[in-house]
């Protein structure tokens, strides 16, 4: 019986300890792992098993304030999400923020601009502040800013985003939605060079004198990539350059890798001093191996057509370009284009010209038409069975808010040899540049009044259907694949444009590449004249000043850009005035919120300010530089920010010991000045301007100083 009575026992207590109700924290990690674990119907830090576990500490109170330098304000870099990010109209979105700090005031948290209503109620959690909000897009099509502001101790907390309304399908997690297809995000940068090529030269070229000093302006006008190299027009020549022989620079260089020589050669042809010496554009007829320059005319030269043979194109070494003929008119051509075997001018100041050119580069003009209210033929280009032209005159009759810079041209060309004019359209801008899209849109480049899209899908009716501003001035625009690129003067903006109604800005950078810029006391190279730019799929050409660059946009760059406006600052100094305030404009060109810091210096007010700047958004830092003349190590602002193309960005301070400051009289001079207008009537003559004179006569002075190339 004994014996029988031993196992039972044993079972029995088994049960026993099996049934036992044990509590919530009876194992480690059963007060954060989400269950219920002693079945009471409260779960982990909510159970009073687990008072005291470690899981259930109290979070410490956050700070962050507690890095700022001395003299600078505090800056709470605050987390917004937006769940999801793009959105068709109507649908509802969520917005989700927390401040990594124990307290904030006055929370705003604005959409498109305007505050929410009601406020947004922030609760404590993970040692800061959390809250969220939710509600329905009732939004237009395009970018739409999520801001959020509070008032910290000494300082402020912000966090920005951007919430897109369109029409397109959305994407799986770990994508974005890019020209119209979905691809995956990154860190890096949008637009990646990593070719250059320097124009300036002074070694012997055909024609030219030994040592080719004479030649000065090399600016690149136009570049065709043909088989295996570039063909393109520097000011006064051909030039034919193999870009497996360009020098290789990367957005990520460290300031030690090689910089690029100065001089670099390639196969050139210049233009006859004598007779048309310039080009102001370059048209292409790879298959008939002909090139055509055109110029307008300046400085009393004459004006006209060049045409050029070229060389076999397939491998390098390239010959010399060949000049064959030319066409002398009297008012001149601005831009060209082939196609259909015939060449497409604009011809100066109101004519569509029509050429064809045979084997020897001789000239037949087979059609020529007058556009009515024209003043500046500029752009022309081709597309299918249209032409479309550009009109870069300025136009004051029109009547008060309407456009009164030129007009963009439409033309039937389903007769190749003799376009006809359908319709035109008024522009905002003087059009310096077209692109066509495969969907029925012109993008016109109007110079400071922006970009300029066109509905052309009515050859008789075309619509202006957006009008979006530039923050410099628009030169050049390229078109391809749901990509539009824009050479913006000292910028380069690219936007997904595959949405008709609903152009995005997807990133903007004025490239400021380590291995363009010089000693560290040197100011630091990035785009200050951009000029053409072409796309092709997603490789790009890009001209500078005196340099081309290529390279390949890179999809789904998701970061923040850093563009700095004022890149050089002269600032009057003397004994008695050393102190002096400056401001420094900067622009994010990312569609992802931009952080960046003044480095601390001796001398400069406030040193290591943080700062956050919105996507696509401007901001003013204001500065004081205190004893200039005594501190020369004073002499540039660096700025340490998050941009993946160059944390590390200068602006240089170019201190003048004396000269003027504001408020100052001004000794009398004497200059010669052209444009003198009294009234409606202004001449053109040269004249010689004197302060004196002018302030005795009482009248009132604009002078307005420019160079010019």
């Amino acid at each position: 019986m004994t014996r029988r009575l031993g196992p039972l026992l044993a079972l029995l207590l088994l049960i026993w300890g099996c049934t036992q109700s044990h509590g919530e924290a009876y194992l480690p990690g059963q007060c954060s792992d989400g269950l219920d674990n002693d079945g009471d119907g409260s779960s982990d830090c909510e159970d009073q098993d687990c008072a005291g576990a470690p899981d259930c500490a109290p979070t410490a109170s956050l700070n962050g304030c507690t890095e700022t330098p001395a003299g600078a304000s505090c800056l709470v870099i605050a987390e917004l999400t937006l769940e999801p990010a793009q959105v068709r109209p109507g649908e509802t979105f969520s917005v989700s923020v927390w401040i990594p700090h124990a307290t904030a005031e006055n929370v705003v948290l604005e959409i498109a601009a305007t505050p929410i209503e009601p406020a947004l109620e922030l609760a404590a959690a993970d040692g800061g502040l959390r809250g969220n909000y939710s509600a329905n897009a009732e939004l237009p099509l395009g970018d739409h800013l999520v801001a959020l502001r509070a008032d910290v101790e000494d300082g402020e907390a912000q966090a920005y985003a951007l919430l897109s309304v369109t029409e397109q399908q959305s994407c799986d997690d770990g994508l974005v939605r890019e020209a119209g297809i979905c691809v995956p995000s990154h860190s890096g940068v949008a637009i990646a060079p990593d070719r250059m090529f320097h124009t300036p030269y002074a070694g012997q070229i055909t024609g030219l004198p030994e040592g080719g000093k004479e030649r000065m302006m090399l600016h690149p006008r136009r570049v065709f990539a043909v088989e295996n190299a570039l063909v393109s027009c520097l000011t006064d020549s051909v030039a034919i350059i193999d870009p497996e022989a360009m020098f290789p620079i990367a957005t990520d260089a460290s300031p030690f890798d090689p910089r690029p020589p100065p001089l670099m050669e390639r196969a050139e042809g210049v233009l006859d001093p004598d007779g048309l010496a310039l080009c102001d554009d370059l048209a292409l007829d790879a298959e008939a191996e002909i090139a055509v320059t055109m110029t307008r005319g300046a400085l009393g030269q004459p004006a006209g057509l060049t045409s050029w043979r070229l060389p076999d194109l397939t491998s390098p070494p390239f010959d010399d370009p060949i000049e064959l003929q030319s066409w002398i008119d009297a008012s001149g051509f601005e831009t060209g284009v082939f196609d259909d075997g015939y060449l497409y001018v604009a011809g100066k100041p109101d004519r569509l010209s029509v050429f064809t050119v045979n084997e020897q580069g001789a000239f037949t003009l087979v059609h020529e038409q007058q556009l009515p209210g024209c003043t500046g033929s500029w752009s022309v280009i081709k597309a299918g069975d249209r032409l479309y032209l550009t009109d870069a005159g300025v136009h004051p009759e029109r009547g008060d808010g309407q456009p009164q810079g030129g007009s963009l041209y439409v033309f039937d060309a389903s007769d190749p040899a003799a376009p006809m004019l359908q319709s035109s359209v008024p522009t905002w801008g003087l059009g310096k540049s077209l692109a066509v899209s495969s969907d029925g849109r012109v993008a016109l480049a109007g110079g400071e009044a922006g970009l300029e899209i066109f509905d052309v899908s009515m050859i008789d009716a075309p619509v202006l259907s957006e009008h979006i501003d530039t923050p410099g001035s628009a030169i050049s625009v390229a078109w391809s694949d749901g990509y539009l690129l824009l050479s913006d003067w000292n910028s380069m903006r690219l936007y997904d444009a595959s949405e008709p109604g609903n152009t995005r800005l997807i990133s903007a950078t004025d490239l400021a590449l380590t291995q363009l810029s010089g000693a560290e006391q040197d100011p630091q190279w990035a785009i200050d004249n951009s000029g053409f730019v072409a796309l092709s799929g997603t490789d790009f050409i890009i001209t500078e000043m005196d340099t081309i660059f290529l390279g390949t946009l890179q999809p789904g760059a998701r970061t923040g850009s850093l563009n700095v406006i004022d890149r050089r600052w002269s600032i009057s100094a003397s004994s008695e005035r050393q102190d002096q305030a400056f401001v420094l404009r900067l622009r994010n060109g990312g569609r992802q919120a931009l952080e960046l810091s003044i480095r601390q210096q001796n001398g400069l007010t406030p040193s290591g300010q943080r700062y956050l700047i919105a996507p696509g958004q401007q901001q003013a830092l204001e500065l004081q530089a205190r004893g200039l003349l005594d501190n020369p190590a004073l002499r540039f602002v660096t700025l340490d920010a998050e941009d993946p193309m160059q944390p590390e960005r200068r602006a240089a301070l170019v201190v003048l010991e004396g000269g003027l400051a504001t408020g100052d009289p001004i000794p009398s001079f004497r200059l010669p000045f052209t444009n003198r207008c009294e009234g409606e009537l202004c001449s053109q003559e040269v004249n010689c301007f004197h302060l004196d004179d002018s302030q005795w006569e009482g009248m009132p002075i604009l002078l307005a100083f420019y160079s010019s190339w």
